[in-house]
């Protein structure tokens, strides 16, 4: 493993045994979490994440009703899913050092609430016009929560390999499609049309809200503290630069990834794919035939 993958042991082995549920009286976890607490944890981000996923990605399955309602084209569908990804990479760069200034909750729960007033308001959507724009802003505020998920992840499971934590992280990438389908098939025979999805997501993101609110905690900066100082400790680890003392070491970690080429090679790759789907859906589709008419039998 890197030096990255360090396991905080000493910290650990001084732990007393403690209720899962005893974090709840404090503003943040002060202990590091392990065993339940740690899975606990885990579970929320990951929950979180997928319902994230599921209002990204609600519009799919009811595209069709979108496009018979407002008569528009894959064309204008796939030009707003293109902006929407540009949205995407911005929220991204501009918001992710919002996680490290500020903590990880704020950034889990603030865009699920701002998503909550755009899924109400995509709802109510009178237009298409207005309804892309929730989309794009949509995607805008995911991409905010996103750095702070991959964030709070590695907080609660440094000894893990990267790839190995990341990929519970990326299971929400699948069960958020898988329940957006599921939700789908199952209410479109009760509910059909396109808006009611909307609701049903507005009622998975209020549900999510409190349940970031009631049971999410961030690790205090003491315990990450000593995560950061195990993983210096390691043999082979890089020595940490000198930072002014009047700024928050956290907020200068973040700083770092900007100066990584796997991040720029991703924001490029984003950018590429975004005009790649502009440029295909512009590409015009069949002409719409329109219906003969109905002449009705004559009479005797």
């Amino acid at each position: 493993m890197d030096a990255l993958s360090a396991e905080p042991t000493v910290a650990v082995a001084t732990q007393p045994k403690r209720r899962l549920f005893a974090y709840l009286k404090e503003k943040e976890v002060n202990v590091y979490p392990t065993g339940a607490l740690r899975w606990w944890l885990m579970a929320i981000i990951v929950w979180a994440w997928t319902i994230e996923q599921f209002e990204a990605q609600r519009t799919g399955p009811v595209l069709v009703y979108v496009m018979d309602e407002f008569d528009i084209t894959m064309t204008q569908y796939g030009q707003v899913a293109a902006v929407g990804g540009l949205a995407y990479g911005l929220g991204s760069i501009l918001l992710s050092r919002l996680g490290d200034r500020f903590g990880r909750r704020p950034l889990l729960i603030w865009p699920i609430v701002f998503y909550l007033g755009l899924t109400i308001a995509g709802a109510l959507a009178p237009s298409f016009l207005v309804l892309g724009s929730v989309i794009v802003m949509g995607q805008f505020t995911v991409a905010g929560m996103s750095p702070a998920v991959h964030a709070a992840s590695r907080d609660i499971t440094p000894q893990m390999g990267r790839a190995f934590a990341y990929s519970w992280v990326s299971l929400a990438f699948t069960a958020g499609a898988l329940l957006s389908t599921v939700v789908a098939a199952h209410s479109l025979a009760i509910w059909p049309g396109w808006r009611p999805q909307f609701w049903i997501g507005a009622a998975f993101a209020s549900v999510t809200v409190l349940m970031l609110a009631i049971f999410y905690r961030d690790l205090s900066r003491e315990v990450r503290g000593r995560i950061v100082q195990a993983r210096a400790d390691t043999p082979g680890a890089k020595p940490q630069a000198d930072l002014p003392a009047d700024q928050p070491s956290g907020y200068y970690d973040g700083s770092i990834v900007y100066r990584s080429a796997r991040l720029w090679t991703l924001g490029a790759t984003l950018i590429f794919w975004a005009i790649a789907l502009w440029t295909a859906f512009r590409i015009p589709g069949p002409p719409k035939v329109a219906a003969a008419p109905v002449i009705a039998a004559p009479t005797a």
